[in-house]
């Protein structure tokens, strides 16, 4: 049900937990090799191919990736392969005659001779058996070698699963473990992995697109546990790297994953929706203050340096700003790597896992309808008054397009994708305008905290200007926008 990794030393010290059995489970060693063609072609299908050596047995094992044929939408948190069919063979050879879909079956057949080793992983595994209040539990413990040509990676990885009862057993250990343990959900496959050795890591992007055949239930699901997954690939470059990508993308999981609960409130079990809307947006919040710098000096900095000259005041500027960046972006890794981060994970997958629908539910594509039109009424009221707005009015305006944005994103394939890539770059171009209003306004705050009030006056003045030309160029560009048919109608 839950699977983490953690460094090879640490599953040295999570076996002697006192939650833990001392006496030794059972044991094996496996190797698996992975294959695929030159161009990737099995993982673009979702699958995932092993010849798997188990002492004297060799076993040849198709699985489906989660978010390919399969969809991601059904599973916990994570990565894990759901088996297509397996059957004993040589050490060499391909034959997938045990398939029982006659087309995948065909399809493998004709793309056998072109397959190659991708990776390898030898693992070393230990089976336990825990025993809690709620009942028993099952623990595979494993230590991984995975190799890839020249390259190895060693890594630990823990499975829970329920032996007996509903599960709680499993969450009652899964948080033991969490709260003393830096456990990471496993995210990626091992051929992912593997492709990604030797690489720099860069910042993981939302990929907001709904598997075909959702209801309204597994469409939420689906989008929840994509943004989950958001968070989580950018976590480990946020902990490492000073690259600001990685806290903006963190942040933008998150907001999504609320927009979402909003999206989905009607549905949605209110207790619910409370609680989790208050513990994202905290972990949230211990971002704001990284991005507010980061942005500051990357953006509206140079701009202050090119238009306004003075040298001395902007080296002061960018001392404070970068020591106040280095002090915020620790804030935010501590809060990121302390077990109520971790905790937030587990409770909102267990949540998931369980989480009753209304069963008045309307069809999603009648749902998303209506919540899209929703949302684009507030926009048009607030984009329609919008030479009369304040700074907080412009800032809710901002907000109703961030929200029509995400939900459209997560919608988009329910109304034909390139009409909708349409309406959404008009989105996203008028977004940046007013998130370029906000960092302004954020910049006139941040000043008197980073100079004294009286050498902050000029830069202050220059802010304003900016901000007056682009509040005057607003209402063009909005009533532009207004009049763009929605990709729903």
């Amino acid at each position: 049900m839950f699977h983490y990794e953690l460094a090879p030393g640490e599953l040295r010290q999570l076996r002697l937990h006192r939650a833990l059995p001392r006496a030794a489970g059972q044991r094996q060693e496996r190797h698996l090799d992975y294959f695929d063609t030159p161009d990737g072609a099995l993982g673009r299908k979702g699958l995932l191919l092993a010849r798997v050596r188990c002492g004297w047995e060799w076993r040849l094992e198709l699985y489906a990736r989660p978010g390919g044929r399969q969809g991601s939408g059904a599973g916990a948190l994570g990565w894990r392969a759901e088996l297509l069919g397996s059957e004993y063979c040589g050490p060499s050879g391909f034959d997938f005659a045990f398939l029982s879909d006659k087309a995948l079956r065909q399809w493998l057949t004709s793309q056998a001779a072109r397959l190659e080793p991708v990776c390898s992983e030898h693992i070393r595994e230990e089976r336990l058996l825990v025993d809690t209040a709620a009942g028993a539990a099952g623990l595979l413990l494993e230590r991984v070698e995975l190799v890839a040509g020249e390259l190895r990676l060693s890594f630990g990885r823990i499975g829970l699963l329920p032996l007996e009862g509903s599960g709680e057993n499993v969450l009652m250990l899964a948080r033991s473990l969490l709260g003393t343990f830096a456990l990471q959900p496993c995210l990626l496959s091992p051929v992912d992995r593997a492709r990604q050795l030797g690489h720099r890591p860069a910042a993981a992007k939302a990929r907001p697109s709904l598997p075909a055949g959702q209801d309204g239930g597994g469409a939420f699901l689906h989008i929840a546990r994509n943004c989950m997954v958001h968070l989580c690939l950018n976590l480990p470059g946020l902990q490492a790297a000073d690259e600001p990508e990685f806290v903006h993308q963190a942040r933008v999981a998150i907001r999504r994953l609320r927009s979402a609960l909003k999206l989905f409130a009607p549905w949605l079990p209110a207790e619910f929706v409370a609680e989790f809307s208050e513990r994202w947006r905290d972990l949230a919040n211990a971002l704001g203050d990284c991005r507010n710098l980061d942005v500051f000096l990357a953006e509206t900095l140079p701009l202050i340096r090119r238009e306004l000259g003075d040298e001395g005041l902007v080296e002061r500027l960018q001392a404070q700003a970068e020591k106040r960046q280095r002090q915020a972006r620790k804030h935010a890794r501590d809060t990121l790597a302390a077990p109520a981060a971790r905790l937030l994970l587990l409770d909102f997958e267990w949540a998931l896992i369980h989480l009753q629908f209304a069963e008045a539910m309307p069809p999603l594509v009648k749902l998303a309808r209506r919540r899209l039109v929703g949302r684009a009424r507030q926009v048009t009221r607030l984009g329609e008054a919008v030479r009369n707005l304040d700074p907080e009015a412009r800032h809710e305006l901002r907000i109703a397009f961030k929200k029509l944005r995400y939900a459209l994103e997560f919608f988009a394939g329910l109304f034909g994708e390139r009409k909708s890539a349409r309406y959404l770059a008009g989105l996203v171009d008028l977004q940046e305008v007013l998130g370029h209003l906000n960092d302004l306004a954020t910049a006139s705050i941040l000043l008197p905290e980073l100079i004294p009030p009286t050498p902050a006056r000029l830069p202050q003045a220059w802010l304003a200007g900016r901000v007056g030309a682009l509040v005057d160029a607003l209402p063009t560009a909005i009533g532009h926008f207004l009049q763009a048919e929605p990709p729903w109608e």
